[in-house]
Order: structure tokens, then C-alpha cells, then sequence
């Protein structure tokens, strides 16, 4: 008696969101600020998409997400230290900041 091989299964995926990878390339990237606007921006498209359509890459779409949000906090956060560092050593007496 001949026996039979189990046939193999093939899994079809749906593919991954390409705002997805976009979004997280570009919050890993963060371009000075506009690496992480994008990434944002790519983000929430690619999240909706993701939801509408069926693809994979929510995942990828929030870390994408994250990053942005991460790097355009600390973007705008050194953006305005450094007028205030600045404004602070002139106008603050030279005992306060240590300089004798």
C-alpha cells in the first residue's frame, strides 16, 4: 500500500502597509523635525488604511507613530532650551551661573 505525503499548506498574507514602514523608517530617521512630522503624518494614514483594508503593519504603524511623536517632542524641546539657555546667560547675574 502506497502511503501519501501530507501536502504542504501555503499561507497567503495580506501584505504589510507601506505608510507603516514609511512611518517607522522615518521615526527611527527623525530628520531634524521632519522625519518625525512625517512619521506622524505616515503614521495615522497607514493605521486607518490598516484598518479599512485588512493589511498587516498596525504595529509597525504605532511604533512608527511613537518614535515620531518621541523625536518631535524632544525636537521642539531643544528647539526652544537653546534661546532660553542663551537669553538666561545673558540677562542672569555671572555668580549664578558659576563664573566668579
Amino acid at each position: 500500500m502506497p502511503t501519501q505525503q501530507p501536502q504542504p499548506i501555503y499561507v497567503v498574507l495580506p501584505p504589510t502597509n507601506r505608510f507603516a514602514v514609511a512611518s517607522l523608517i522615518l521615526g527611527v530617521m527623525w530628520l531634524c523635525m521632519i522625519g518625525s512630522v512625517l512619521a506622524v503624518i505616515f503614521g495615522h494614514v497607514a493605521r486607518n488604511q490598516v484598518k479599512r483594508s485588512g493589511e498587516r503593519g498596525d504595529g509597525i504603524a504605532f511604533a512608527g507613530l511613537l518614535l515620531g511623536y518621541i523625536g518631535g517632542g524632544i525636537g521642539l524641546v531643544v528647539w526652544f532650551s537653546h534661546p532660553l539657555r542663551d537669553a538666561w546667560e545673558h540677562l542672569a547675574p555671572s555668580f549664578w551661573l558659576g563664573r566668579w
